[in-house]
């Protein structure tokens, strides 16, 4: 069996990276292992560089007990905080490039803004679109999080509910 990685960000600096596949791991741009990062019963399914250079976030599949969790990991090893929130596996996220917001999408056709600084739910954005296929990026552009901190901002119907949604 050969092993695929479809799950990469580089860390900011360039020396090293995360690779997603199955369990998260931390390698040099030589290619030496410097550390796994555990991930339970379900795969990793995306992964994302935090700004500083020394934290990560990953989104996990769909297999209980973690699914759709949300991972910020240290390099040294260390969980951070665990996000919880989505009901299906977490198939995208991103974080802002001040580092103070993580933006996950799930097959569950959601979008949630995380705060790193409080570890919080800011809020929760509907991704369904007319032909049924999720358009999540586009909605989430409608989010009032996303509009305050777009610098072209958007105009339209919101398609964002509150952090109790």
């Amino acid at each position: 069996m050969v092993a695929h990685a479809v799950k990469l960000a580089v860390l900011p600096g360039g020396a090293r990276f995360i690779n997603g596949s199955g369990d998260a791991k931390l390698l040099t741009i030589g290619g030496k292992l410097e550390r796994t990062f555990e991930s339970g019963s379900s795969m990793v399914s995306c992964v994302a560089a935090m700004p500083d250079g020394v934290h990560f976030v990953v989104g996990l599949g769909d297999a209980p007990p973690n699914r759709g969790e949300i991972r910020l990991y240290h390099v040294d090893g260390t969980l951070v905080h665990t996000f919880e929130g989505h009901t299906d596996a977490v198939n995208a996220v991103v974080v802002t490039p001040d580092g103070q917001h993580i933006i996950s999408g799930s097959y569950g056709w959601t979008v949630k803004v995380w705060s790193v600084a409080t570890e919080s739910l800011v809020s929760t954005c509907g991704v369904a679109s007319a032909l049924g296929t999720p358009t999540w990026f586009a909605r989430w552009r409608s989010c009032p999080t996303a509009s305050a901190s777009s610098a072209a901002g958007t105009t339209g119907p919101s398609a964002c509910g509150s952090s109790t949604a």
